[in-house]
């Protein structure tokens, strides 16, 4: 922005202050050779050559120090770059989400794409929310580049990002987890699972999970951690209660995400009943 001009509904016929500047409107002439970085003129102030520093409070007052008006002026910034992650929760939809790196001030919109071998829209499904889902990517290739465009009145700034698809594979975490005891077994426990809610049944066949739990005697700080081979643990503690949680993998692509843990389930494992006899 070069020039700025505030109106006031009566003339600057006092004083117009600036930031920590105080301005008279006598002041509109300078020394010969020095240019005013602004003028008054029948109730208009007007900035010239307008910078950042000019920022600041300004207020109009009449010839009896009232005040008319006030305004704060802040002036916008052209776009930056922003800060992308992607998330990737399974083989059908990438999520990319981008913050500003820099506040401008300014209404900003974004355009989104991606590329592997050609470009194509990252598709925002809500206004205003600064994320966008790349929908069935191809699986011949784990690697995209994805740009997020920033423009605003003072210009757009792209921001291009590489993502291997791969590495941020991280499904959700197993849902509907619970324990139970095994009848006539003291050191056994039967976990029970639903898969992801983002990993539909439907692609299971073809992009299997695999699991793993841990789980711990209550007032331990050690973590037994296995694979599931079998949803039955088989050394549990006798009498005493658990702590059990289960997590989720894809299992053809190793370097992908175990997801996060699931709820904490306590459980404790099946104990005899003895019986007093008189």
């Amino acid at each position: 922005m070069t020039q700025l001009t505030r109106c006031c509904r009566r003339a600057f016929q006092r004083t117009v202050f600036f930031g920590p500047l105080h301005l008279s409107s006598s002041q509109n002439s300078h020394s010969e050779g020095s240019v005013p970085p602004w003028q008054t003129h029948k109730g208009s102030l007007t900035l010239l050559n307008t910078t950042h520093s000019m920022e600041g409070n300004y207020s109009c007052h009449d010839e009896r120090g009232t005040l008319l008006q006030s305004i704060k002026l802040r002036l916008g910034h052209p776009p930056n770059f922003v800060r992308v992650s992607c998330r990737v929760p399974n083989h059908m939809k990438i999520y990319c989400s981008w913050v500003q790196t820099k506040t401008t001030h300014l209404p900003t919109l974004y355009r989104t794409s991606y590329r592997c071998r050609e470009v194509e829209p990252c598709e925002q499904e809500h206004i205003g929310v600064n994320e966008c889902m790349i929908s069935n990517p191809p699986f011949w290739t784990s690697k995209f580049l994805v740009n997020i465009t920033e423009i605003n009145p003072l210009g757009s700034n792209s921001t291009i990002i590489q993502i291997d698809a791969h590495e941020l594979l991280k499904p959700y975490p197993p849902e509907d987890f619970r324990v139970l005891q095994v009848e006539g077994q003291p050191t056994q426990l039967l976990v029970q699972w639903s898969c992801p809610s983002s990993w539909p049944a439907e692609i299971l066949s073809a992009f299997p999970l695999t699991f793993s739990l841990r789980y711990r005697p209550i007032g331990s700080s050690y973590w037994s951690t296995s694979s599931i081979n079998s949803p039955v643990i088989m050394d549990a503690l006798v009498g005493h209660l658990h702590q059990i949680q289960i997590r989720a993998q894809d299992a053809l692509i190793n370097h992908s995400q175990w997801s996060e843990w699931s709820h904490v389930v306590e459980a404790r494992p099946w104990i005899a009943h003895t019986h007093t006899v008189l």
